[in-house]
Order: structure tokens, then C-alpha cells, then sequence
């Protein structure tokens, strides 16, 4: 995902900011979750990799945080007076109806080890949306189940480390069953992946030499709406023939190799469990392999036949970036763009 990025369903409209920062519209009523504050990172904390622009300050009428760690807790981002929900559990009338902020923590040592962290779920443009913060718990307990109930949206995060990962994740999405989930953390990762081999952000697809798609499968024809962005990116390779196209995230998985029948300008696909490999598949060397490879982190990849390794000339020189439109009904984007053309 690229900071900064919109996307619509409904009446609701989201807005990523980096790290869980996120700014909902919809139905007259505007919410921000968990922005940060650059100038309050601490001095000397150099172990902590964090370059997302800063979450620009903006009017709202309802802020939510769900802990108070420097990059989730930066208040003074919200412009105005607006009604503040933080740290905190129960059940709580706000300007976007009742919000109810439910008890966890960011760790499975009970919070000793990086302390409370708060579970929210409200509704915006008739979407119920529960924000999970940086959840950690090594499961998600039966009364936190219950309290969260029925949802429409689930933003949750599956990086591991300081949270759960991508199996502690998909275990509690089977519980939740929400009819989308944002993973959070997945296009920080792979954005971070392209960084690592040299590539920075574009301003544009077309500038880019590699489109990643982060996607996910839900409801309400999210199909049809992900191809449309397909479309658009196999208009982009028509004209720039050596632009790699990459989709990545649950609807790739569901199709595996069916995708590069539909879809032969594809030229690679992976699924949610294998967000690792993309670096070594889009190197700085410049070969891309054309095939797929599934979720198991043991199997080989598949390409198809008639597609050979293709070499992108001078890939080690470039600057490239990640881009998305993080969406419940279309799929995240990444952008890598080519030295010598514009970037950001």
C-alpha cells in the first residue's frame, strides 16, 4: 500500500495514512484510527525501520487510538476538538454512534511485554468495522469474539514480530468472519522487500517498471471490480512492454495457475504465505521468473511453459516504489518506477 491512498465501497470512503493510520468517510461522519506523530518518535530509536510521511493533520469527528506507542498515538494530527476515544474499553457514544473498545493486548505475555492494546468496532457509511490496533495475543479469547460480533470490515495486522502473524491472523478471521480483511501489514512488507532491492515509489503506473497487486477475495462483485485494475495494468505493459506485472494476496491464490490462462500478461502470482519469496523473484539482478508460486514456503515455483525468465535491463540502477489502493472491493497496488523518470 502507498500512504495516502483511497479507495470507496458503499457510502464509506478509506484513506491509508502508513501503519494502521487510517481515515474513514462516510455517511456525513469522518473517523481517524491511530495516527502518528513524527516528531514524537523518540531520539535514538534506530531499531525501529519507519518511513511513511507524516499523517497530515486533518478535521474529524472522531478520533480512535488504540495504544500509546508514538506511531498509533499522535493526538494532535486531529485538527479541532474532535471526540477522542483512547486506550480504553467499553461501550461508548461517540459522533459515529456507539463505539464499542474492547480490552486486549499487544503481546501474549497479558501486556508485560509491550502493554494494553485496544480493539475498536463502529460503523461508518452502514459498514461495521473493527480495527484490531496492534493486536499480539497468541488467540483471540471468547468474550473478545463475542463483543466484536458481527462485522463487515476487519483490519487486523499479520506481520508477526510485535504482533500476530499471517496464521494467527487467517485463524481469526475464520472466527470473525467479516466480509473483508484489510492485512495490514502485508503491503508494509512487501513494500519494505521492494525498498530492499533498490526500487522506490512512483508517481504513477505508468513510470513504474513493476505493478504489485496485494489482493484480497471478498464479496459484492470484488472480482470484477480487481480485473477492471487488471485491465488497466495489461494497457500499461501494452505500451511498455517490459513492465512486470505481479498479483499477489488471497484472490491469486484462489485462482493459482487458472490466473495466467485468463491473464497471460501476468507474470507472476503468489498467495498471502509467500509475501517473503516476492524478493526473490523481483530482484536487483533483474531476472523475474513468469509462474507462480503457492503458499507453502517449501514449494518450487511453477511457471508456465511457454513463458521463459524475462531480464529487465539496468533494474540495478533504478529507483522504484510501491503504490496501492487499499479497498474491500478492489485490490492494493504496488508501483516501481524507472531511474531517470519521476518519483516520489
Amino acid at each position: 500500500m502507498t500512504p495516502m491512498s483511497e479507495s470507496h465501497t458503499r457510502d464509506l470512503t478509506i484513506e491509508w495514512h502508513g501503519q494502521s493510520a487510517y481515515t474513514l468517510r462516510g455517511g456525513g461522519t469522518s473517523v481517524l484510527i491511530d495516527p502518528f506523530d513524527m516528531s514524537q518518535r523518540p531520539a535514538g530509536m534506530s531499531s525501529i525501520r519507519f518511513e511513511y510521511p507524516q499523517t497530515p493533520p486533518q478535521a474529524v469527528d472522531l478520533l480512535l487510538i488504540t495504544h500509546e506507542h508514538f506511531d498509533h498515538n499522535g493526538a494532535s494530527i486531529a485538527a479541532g476538538d474532535p471526540h477522542t476515544v483512547r486506550s480504553t474499553a467499553g461501550r461508548l457514544d461517540t459522533p459515529a454512534g456507539e463505539v464499542v473498545a474492547i480490552a486486549a493486548e499487544h503481546d501474549p505475555e497479558a501486556g508485560t511485554q509491550r502493554g494494553p492494546n485496544t480493539v475498536f468496532v463502529f460503523t461508518v457509511g452502514g459498514v461495521r468495522i473493527c480495527h484490531m490496533g496492534d493486536f499480539g495475543q497468541s488467540s483471540l479469547r471468547p468474550e473478545q469474539q463475542q463483543a466484536i460480533g458481527a462485522i463487515d470490515l476487519l483490519f487486523i495486522p499479520v506481520g508477526g514480530g510485535p504482533t500476530i502473524d499471517a496464521a494467527q491472523a487467517a485463524t481469526i478471521t475464520r472466527a470473525l468472519q467479516p466480509r473483508c480483511q484489510m492485512n495490514v501489514h502485508d503491503s508494509e512488507r512487501m513494500k519494505g522487500l521492494l525498498e530492499s532491492l533498490g526500487l522506490g515509489e512512483a508517481a504513477d503506473q505508468a513510470d513504474a517498471d513493476v505493478l504489485v497487486f496485494n489482493t484480497c477475495t471478498i464479496r459484492e462483485k470484488a472480482d470484477e471490480r480487481f480485473v477492471a485494475h487488471l485491465m488497466d495494468a495489461r494497457a500499461a505493459k501494452q505500451r511498455d512492454p517490459d513492465k512486470v506485472i505481479v498479483v499477489g494476496g488471497c484472490w491469486s491464490e484462489s485462482m493459482k495457475d487458472e490466473l495466467f490462462e485468463r491473464y497471460p500478461f501476468v507474470d507472476l502470482a503468489f498467495g498471502p504465505g509467500a509475501i517473503h519469496k516476492l524478493g526473490d523473484y523481483i530482484s536487483a539482478g533483474g531476472e523475474v521468473p513468469a509462474g507462480h508460486f503457492p503458499r507453502s514456503t517449501t514449494s518450487q515455483v511453477t511457471c508456465r511453459p511457454s513463458v521463459s525468465a524475462r531480464t529487465r535491463p539496468g533494474c540495478r540502477s533504478r529507483r522504484g516504489a510501491t503504490r496501492s489502493a487499499a479497498t474491500a472491493s478492489s485490490p492494493a497496488s504496488a508501483a516501481a518506477s524507472r531511474a531517470g523518470r519521476s518519483t516520489i
